[in-house]
């Protein structure tokens, strides 16, 4: 890297908890086997422990307040940090809602503050955004994985005793559609679809269409709608919508504004 990070590093933390710091910095530098010129993905990678190891010892807000501060100093010396640094809060960001459902616009806000109150030194307008970005980027695999689902489960009503050479035309008929799916996730859905179908799979099946239903239905009731506008509003995540035979029919009930019903055909 341009800059000595490891000595900002070190100096920072003697500057905010003393001679402990350079110890806690010197034990976890040599038990983690850090080079005096690490990687970016090695030196965050020994904030994330040091910042661990402070917050046990001073608790989360004053870990939270040293570690953002270093993150920011860092970004000064080089701007590079800004966007390596992001994409790492984004990852965090993302674990962190890991197992929400549909979040609420006020909701969102929640969180943002709730981070803030926590030492996260980004503006909260940022940090709404990421929260947003990362919520539809999590409801469009969901509702991939749903479309490949149906899909898989009809290749196999049509095939099933398939070839390797069939899967590879399945494979080119998704991407005809720009269906994004990684090989690993296909072959998942597919193994998935194989045990189902082994071990009484119609009830399961059922069961995850009413899971369905009962998680995204509710972007369509009139009441409560204008909370999910920053999903309702984005084009990719809404043209997946009108692809899943399960909520394609919700864009055609009266309740359903115009607008939304012809958006993004």
């Amino acid at each position: 890297m341009s800059i000595n990070t490891m000595e900002i590093l070190k100096k920072h933390l003697e500057s905010n908890v003393g001679d402990l710091g350079i110890t806690i910095f010197n034990q976890s530098a040599f038990r983690m086997e850090i080079s005096a010129n690490p990687s970016k993905e090695e030196f965050e990678t020994l904030i994330s422990s040091l910042e661990k190891s402070v917050e046990k010892l001073f608790g989360t807000r004053k870990a939270s307040l040293i570690f953002n501060n270093l993150r920011n100093d860092l970004v000064k010396y080089d701007p590079t940090f800004d966007k390596f640094f992001s994409y790492r809060f984004d990852d965090d960001l993302e674990k962190s809602l890991e197992n929400k459902g549909l979040i609420r616009e006020n909701e969102v806000n929640e969180i943002a503050l709730s981070m803030i109150s926590k030492g996260c030194e980004f503006e909260e307008e940022k940090i709404v955004f990421m929260i947003k970005r990362i919520i539809r980027k999590k409801i469009l695999r969901d509702l991939i994985e749903k479309y490949v689902t149906d899909e898989v489960r009809s290749f196999h009503d049509k095939k099933p005793f398939y070839s390797e050479i069939d899967i590879e035309h399945f494979r080119t008929e998704l991407k005809s559609k720009k269906i994004v799916i990684s090989d690993m996730d296909l072959n998942k859905i597919f193994e998935k679809e194989r045990l189902f179908r082994k071990f009484n799979f119609l009830e399961r099946k059922e069961s995850e269409d009413e899971d369905f239903i009962s998680k995204y239905s509710q972007l369509f009731d009139p009441k409560i709608k204008n909370d999910y506008n920053y999903i309702l509003t984005d084009a990719k995540v809404i043209s997946m919508m009108k692809k899943n035979r399960i909520l394609r029919g919700y864009f055609k009930r009266p309740l359903v504004s115009q607008k939304l019903r012809n958006s993004f055909l």
